[in-house]
């Protein structure tokens, strides 16, 4: 069969790459069934949801805004990527918060010193939370980054840095584990 375009737009959800192949099954199987390209777009708008905590875009404190994608880790590295693409005006801030990836067991070090190298560089402000943050992602962006790095001591120590720098079109994203951080 021939490729065929086919565009869902989300108007809460920020939604890193990997989902375009989720989006493409369903458009395939809909196809299969006799649906047209509008319907498919339209039911996939109107009833696609995420639960709370996953790449859903919340209104922020001074009409800031919040990527929360605080459920878990997974997908951390496209969503920090993502967080960096994102086209924002001018006068808008980038932020980061982020805390432990605690799913990857004895590749924790691994991942954590990855995410150093790929939340490098595209943010204002990045805040860590958790010791794994402190122990193999803090130390390298603390030597290797331009961008302003904070290790907080939990969530409030780290609520609290972005408590009266929020600004008018921001974008804070928060990502990592739930288990004992509570960056929900």
């Amino acid at each position: 069969k021939e490729s065929q375009a086919f565009r869902v737009q989300f108007s809460q959800l920020v939604l890193a790459d990997h989902y375009a192949e989720s989006f493409a099954a369903a458009f395939l199987v809909a196809k299969e069934l006799g649906l047209k390209n509008t319907e498919i777009a339209t039911a996939l708008e109107k009833h696609f949801q995420l639960p709370p905590g996953r790449a859903s875009l919340i209104a922020g404190k001074n009409h800031s805004w919040i990527l929360d994608s605080s459920y878990n880790a997974s997908s951390m590295f496209s969503m920090v990527e993502l967080a960096k693409e994102l086209p924002l005006k001018k006068t808008a801030r980038r932020y980061a918060l982020l805390g432990d990836m605690r799913e990857f067991g004895e590749e924790t070090e691994w991942f954590h010193k990855k995410l150093a190298k790929i939340a490098n560089e595209g943010f204002d402000l990045i805040v860590l939370v958790g010791p794994a943050m402190a122990k193999y992602c803090y130390p390298i962006l603390r030597k290797k980054s331009a961008t302003e790095i904070i290790l907080a001591s939990d969530c409030f120590a780290a609520a609290e840095e972005f408590q009266h720098i929020l600004q008018k079109d921001d974008l804070l994203l928060v990502k990592g584990s739930q288990n004992t951080l509570f960056l929900e």
